[in-house]
């Protein structure tokens, strides 16, 4: 399946960056994505936590629900980007994260995406409680039948070695985020043969040689021969597109996901 990152198909205030989170417009987004040809739009908690978020609100989740169905677009994958802003060892976080999961089923969530960044980034400070708060979530994840999928940019050898601290519970994997490991330097291929059953979800984005995000197939990732190569060890899991908005967001969007149709065998 085929998705896209919630806030991606809204243009939003010049002033917005990427994670920008379409506040008024989020119900209407359902029925774009079913246009546009879209099979999950992939839910985020906004960096800043707000409110507004139906994520956060409880009187909105019946609204998601409905707008989702009405549009017949699933709402599997959900984003926990405030750990980007404030650390996944703080409490606040994880009764945050804590919530997401006690609403998953009314919202068919069943993939729950940790992106390791910035506050949550691993450090020999925050390691041992990152990987006791990461297991603590997965328990509980475990009796919703929920998946904990871990994002980072971290090399082979350190992403290995965070996966064996992390080996139990059994519903634990990756996330991997193409533009990001590519800009990062990374052997992708070779990454992706290495983890591929740690692998259930891939981040589909483009970055030019600085590290901005562009259109597919302009920037530096080597879509043809890594999608290809997926493809042909029949990879099971979803391609969420991370992409940039560009002036207008649904042609952007349109234009990315006819891109990635045109190399995948669907």
């Amino acid at each position: 399946m085929i998705g896209i990152m919630q806030g991606r198909l809204s243009n939003g205030p010049k002033t917005a960056n990427l994670d920008w989170f379409p506040f008024e417009k989020w119900e209407k987004e359902f029925h774009v994505a079913a246009k546009i040809g879209f099979n999950y739009i992939e839910l985020v908690l906004d960096k800043y936590s707000d409110m507004r978020n139906p994520l956060l609100n409880i009187n909105l989740i019946r609204r998601m629900h409905l707008s989702a169905t009405t549009a017949k677009v699933k709402t599997t994958n959900c984003c926990i980007n405030s750990i980007i802003n404030k650390s996944l060892i703080i409490n606040d976080e994880m009764e945050k994260i804590k919530r997401i999961l006690k609403i998953s089923g009314c919202l068919g969530i069943n993939k729950i995406i940790l992106p390791l960044f910035d506050a949550s980034k691993p450090s020999k400070e925050n390691f041992s409680n990152l990987v006791k708060n990461i297991r603590e979530i997965a328990e509980e994840a475990l009796d919703l039948e929920v998946s904990v999928l871990i994002e980072s940019n971290m090399a082979r050898c350190e992403s290995e070695q965070f996966f064996e601290h992390l080996k139990t519970p059994n519903n634990i994997g990756m996330v991997y985020d193409l533009g990001n490991m590519t800009h990062c330097g990374y052997d992708v291929i070779g990454d992706l043969d290495y983890f591929f059953d740690l692998i259930k979800l891939v981040h589909v984005k483009d970055k030019d040689n600085n590290g901005i995000n562009v259109r597919l197939g302009t920037g530096s990732v080597d879509f043809v021969n890594i999608l290809r190569n997926l493809d042909n060890k029949n990879y099971e899991g979803e391609y969420t597109l991370e992409t940039a908005r560009g002036n207008d967001a649904l042609n952007e969007a349109a234009l990315n996901l006819r891109y990635v149709k045109s190399i995948l065998r669907q």
